[in-house]
């Protein structure tokens, strides 16, 4: 310690900034940590299972990560947006296929996604709004073929399309709520759903 006279007064030092920082720097770290998604496991308590690999903000699922159900089987491998599924992801159905892949809002399908048939052939490809098929899209049968293409209103066929049966052109025109409509906008008898 130095002192300032004769009379052995201390003289308090100032330390300098990178001691400073030395000393404070975990601290500053530890208090923005909550400020940002980090990386966690989640296990069952009991049997130690896991039911959640990725980030997490404020304790909810947030940025990317795992999902896994009770069986210990993947349920959805993707974004994470305050608990919900959002962004781009892939759910997976109970007995572990692919049932669907694409963009999620708000934990629904939203904007372009795909669903699947177990044996692994496309169900539907197309746009979605709030887990409901609306806008352009095309379903296809289990084997692949092509079963209608055209536009989609609140997950039924709506506005133009064209309507297959197992690949042969039977209907080409207007549809609304599901239906066929004739020239004159009545409803055509074969029911197109």
């Amino acid at each position: 310690m130095r002192t300032s006279d004769s009379t052995t007064r201390p003289v308090r030092e100032v330390p300098s900034i990178g001691a400073w920082l030395i000393v404070m720097l975990p601290f500053l770290f530890i208090a923005n940590c909550g400020e940002r998604p980090r990386n966690e496991i989640l296990m069952e308590p009991d049997s130690g299972r896991v039911l959640y690999e990725g980030m997490l903000l404020d304790g909810l699922y947030h940025g990317t990560g795992l999902l896994y159900r009770e069986n210990g089987k993947l349920e959805y491998r993707g974004d994470f947006r305050n608990g919900q599924f959002h962004g781009q992801g892939n759910y997976y159905a109970l007995d572990g296929h692919l049932a669907y892949s694409g963009e999620f809002e708000n934990g629904a399908p939203h904007g372009h996604g795909r669903t699947f048939y177990p044996n692994g052939q496309v169900h539907y490809e197309g746009e979605w709004e709030m887990g409901k098929r609306s806008g352009e899209g095309v379903l296809c049968y289990k084997d692949g073929t092509l079963a209608y293409e055209g536009e989609w209103q609140e997950d039924r066929r709506h506005g133009y399309g064209k309507f297959y049966i197992y690949g042969k052109l039977v209907y080409e025109g207007r549809f609304s709520r599901g239906k066929m409509l004739d020239e004159s906008g009545h409803v055509v008898n074969q029911k197109a759903e």
